[in-house]
């Protein structure tokens, strides 16, 4: 199977070094993305590498998602939202967050300047732009970078506790269970474990990872809007790694 054989590939891959966490620099996974069953887009989600602001490195990362032709013809619905993610190195947490959101008829540009020490978030977009100042309890993650975050937490039955951002609801405290959730293959009919990592509150974010050193996220669930009082979820299964 292809996913399989992408999954061994990574395996015999270099890390990048200085880090404590097992990212590879220049890392790609593709998701085929689902919404109420219905295959509507990919997502293509990139580790870039290093990026300096204000005189300081910081990783780089991207998620691309975008709509498939079918969709928007038949549909008349564009989606095409880029997220892009600066974080400091040794913790993960962001310190820049830019949104490029093209849902139908809704486009908007947001940026959000965070400072994780004064624990401030300064909130950008066409309605604020003298900028949304936000007062940040604690450690604070985005989307994005909640991905790469539980990626370098250790699995197990426990949970974490964390805050998180966003552009509807500002700071929500908020926290992770985690639990076994199956295995996978990955060749040789060699299996790894797989647990699940679920917000409360916030988006509502689930991603399955593989228990091995790289945990590699296989599936990704966000809550993204209600409907009669339903969770509408978006749902991207991993299809490759480059």
């Amino acid at each position: 199977m292809k996913k399989k054989l992408f999954l061994l590939l990574l395996f015999l891959c270099p890390v990048f070094a200085g880090s404590a966490f097992q990212f590879r620099i220049g890392e790609q996974f593709r998701y085929k993305i689902k919404v109420m069953g219905i295959h509507v887009g990919f997502q293509d989600m990139a580790l870039k590498g290093y990026r300096t602001l204000n005189g300081k490195r910081y990783l780089y990362a991207v998620a691309d998602t975008r709509s498939l032709p079918f969709i928007e013809k038949v549909y008349k619905y564009v989606l095409h939202d880029v997220i892009e993610v600066w974080m400091e190195p040794d913790t993960l947490l962001p310190v820049l967050i830019k949104k490029d959101i093209h849902e139908g008829s809704w486009k908007n540009k947001i940026t959000i300047v965070m400072d994780q020490k004064k624990r401030t978030a300064i909130y950008y977009d066409k309605r604020n732009k003298k900028g949304k100042k936000y007062t940040l309890q604690g450690p604070t993650l985005d989307l994005l970078s909640m991905i790469y975050y539980l990626r370098s937490r250790k699995p197990g039955n426990r949970k974490i506790k964390i805050n998180y951002f966003d552009e509807k609801k500002g700071v929500t405290e908020t926290e992770i269970d985690i639990r076994r959730s199956g295995s996978v293959k990955i060749h040789s009919g060699l299996e790894i474990p797989v647990y699940m990592y679920s917000q409360r509150r916030g988006h509502k974010i689930q991603v399955k990872l593989t228990g091995d050193k790289h945990r590699f996220p296989i599936k990704i669930t966000v809550a993204t809007f209600q409907v009669h009082g339903y969770s509408i979820d978006i749902v991207g299964t991993l299809l490759k790694i480059k």
